[in-house]
């Protein structure tokens, strides 16, 4: 556990040093990483506010990963419980790279790493439309119409019955998760804004 303690206030520690040029190697790879997730004004430096996300969200990931691997719940790693999180680790990546490592050189390329992100996305926007469906699919058909979606809008009739449009791609009345998928997709490549999980934006149901 203490050298996760390590790590976790090296990478907090590091924020400020975020505005700072000239990092290399990792280093610099997570400098790139916390300003493209944290730098909301992509001004290329973290502000107050954006170094107190970054370490709320480094808290949350610390509370994940206790809560899958601390199975005694003392609060902390022992050692193996971090030999576990580490062959967990080392087992998912050998999955990413027989899956995705088409080459076979040991690593990821640029189109294989896009081809992963294209998976990645396609995994969350099943997700959300799973979620989707649970909350409006009331005749439990696996598909979405916009008479079902409608008594549930609130307030939001307009924007969710463009964005349900943009969604039906044959103009039937209907999407089925394959319509969902294929329109985030589009969005994503255009770099367009998605709905919190995935998707579509405006397909996001208030809860």
């Amino acid at each position: 556990m203490r050298l996760l303690l390590i790590g976790s206030l090296s990478l907090l520690l590091a924020a400020p040093a975020l505005a700072q040029p000239g990092h290399n190697g990792r280093q610099g790879k997570w400098r790139k990483r916390m300003l493209k997730q944290f730098d909301k004004n992509n001004d290329g430096k973290l502000n107050d506010a954006e170094r107190r996300e970054m370490r709320a969200a480094m808290r949350q990931r610390r509370q994940r990963m206790l809560k899958k691997f601390d199975k005694n719940n003392n609060g902390r790693l022992d050692r193996d419980e971090r030999m576990a999180m580490r062959s967990m680790r080392r087992n998912r990546r050998q999955k990413m790279l027989k899956k995705f490592d088409t080459n076979r050189d040991g690593k990821l390329d640029r189109s294989e790493r896009r081809a992963l992100r294209t998976n990645r996305r396609a995994k969350r926007a099943v997700s959300r439309f799973d979620g989707l469906l649970k909350k409006f699919d009331r005749n439990k058909d696996g598909k979405l119409s916009w008479a079902e979606i409608k008594p549930k809008a609130a307030g939001r009739v307009r924007q969710l019955r463009r964005r349900f449009s943009r969604s039906d791609a044959n103009k039937d009345g209907i999407v089925d998760r394959a319509e969902f998928i294929k329109a985030a997709h589009r969005i994503n490549r255009r770099g367009g804004k998605r709905g919190k999980r995935g998707g579509p934006p405006g397909m996001t149901p208030k809860r």
